[in-house]
């Protein structure tokens, strides 16, 4: 019988399974079965005997990949190969290879955690958008395009910075299966972040950080307090929102002059003194006295009041500020918890506080020859930028808001 599509098609099943061979291609046959499978086989001389074996099922397998399948087991033949030894082989490699729910777990266990300070920014990624949409695929099936897809649809969706760093996750697991043996390429190869990198700019003016404070105020603003205060440390300080969610209690000297971050929690990796200013000492009073009766001996001073004995998260605190933009006047210029850091640094330019000494409370250092050298922690000089930086605030009338 001469194989095409419409032959194929018009086999009826019989009482009994049958096959019929292809005119010209030796051993290459279809098999139908008494309920009407049909499956592509090859029958071929090994020196135990004839063997048979299943190259597909048809229509899942049409007409050209059986043929190629058949070409490549005559091939196998030809070099006095088991052809059907070696397809159970790739069957059981196959049936074993990593999926990208494996491939998640192991990045994470062995790069992300002990390498990224924001490992946890990387878990959240992979359970949001990667592992509901290819956790159980081979990871060795992801091609570009999926890739390409997949941030695409972050894009639409209206989340284009999400999608920037779902791209660099998923650039940084894929090398890291390529290094370890798991895949020979990365589907991310050439694949560029699909939205424009914008520089952030965005700091609050003299008149936004007054009705900022007041809309701390507004009845109608059912934002927590512990999110709110912990908002304000942000602006008084200058720190990054999740340090100063995670402040803790042993962190704080007895006279609560200092804050002292280890290098554990830095971005730097160093030990960084944060001097407390009058305004941020009565903040972390209130913190402390506004943690719910389950929270009191939680080493945090920022508690949450859902998970007792846990921090606040930044995630909490940017959800929380940005479903209250309206009540801190900020809805058509919307603002971020880390703007609020932004807003230190160039007010606090503008009031008359040296670069270097933002630069220091901020914990920005420099990594040229020089700096290798300078050990000089410069206290007294974040000390007055901080003290200054009280004093202005309290000059906007913000500090009535604080107490």
């Amino acid at each position: 019988m001469i194989f095409t599509d419409a032959s194929i098609r018009s086999l009826k099943p019989k009482e009994k399974r049958y096959t019929i061979w292809s005119d010209g291609n030796p051993g290459f046959g279809v098999r139908v079965t008494p309920r009407g499978k049909i499956s592509w086989v090859y029958m071929y001389y090994r020196p135990e005997g004839y063997r048979m074996m299943t190259l597909g099922s048809y229509p899942a397998m049409r007409l050209a990949q059986a043929r190629k399948e058949y070409s490549e087991a005559q091939e196998a033949v030809a070099y006095k190969q088991d052809p059907a030894a070696k397809k159970v082989k790739s069957n059981i490699a196959d049936r074993d290879a990593m999926t990208i729910k494996d491939l998640a777990h192991e990045y994470m266990e062995r790069w992300a955690k002990p390498k990224k300070k924001s490992w946890k920014n990387d878990d959240q990624i992979l359970k949001k958008d990667v592992l509901p949409r290819w956790g159980r695929k081979k990871a060795k099936s992801i091609i570009r395009r999926d890739v390409i897809k997949l941030l695409d649809d972050i894009v639409s969706r209206g989340a284009p910075s999400q999608a920037n760093h779902t791209q660099s996750l998923l650039s940084r697991m894929f090398n890291f299966a390529v290094e370890r043996d798991i895949l020979d390429t990365s589907p991310c190869y050439r694949v560029k972040k699909p939205a424009p990198l914008n520089r952030k700019e965005r700091s609050l003016s003299q008149e936004e950080i007054k009705v900022f404070w007041k809309g701390f105020d507004d009845p109608d603003n059912k934002m927590g307090p512990t999110i709110k205060l912990a908002l304000k440390g942000i602006l008084l300080t200058g720190q990054r929102p999740s340090e100063v969610c995670s402040m803790e209690l042993s962190e704080l000297d007895d006279k609560m002059e200092w804050w002292t971050l280890p290098g554990s929690k830095t971005k730097n990796g160093r030990q960084h003194r944060v001097p407390i200013n009058d305004l941020m000492r009565d903040v972390i009073n209130q913190a402390i006295a506004a943690r719910p009766e389950g929270a009191k001996d939680s080493a945090y001073v920022f508690s949450s009041i859902r998970k007792f004995g846990e921090p606040v998260t930044r995630d909490g605190l940017s959800r929380g500020f940005r479903q209250n933009l309206e009540y801190f006047g900020l809805e058509e210029n919307p603002a971020t918890p880390h703007d609020l850091r932004r807003t230190f640094t160039t007010e606090g330019g503008r009031i008359g506080i040296p670069r270097e000494h933002r630069k220091r409370v901020l914990n920005h250092i420099d990594n040229d020859v020089t700096a290798v050298y300078d050990l000089y922690e410069y206290d007294l000089e974040k000390c007055e930028a901080l003290n200054k930086w009280g004093e202005h605030l309290k000059h906007l009338r913000c500090d009535d808001q604080i107490s």
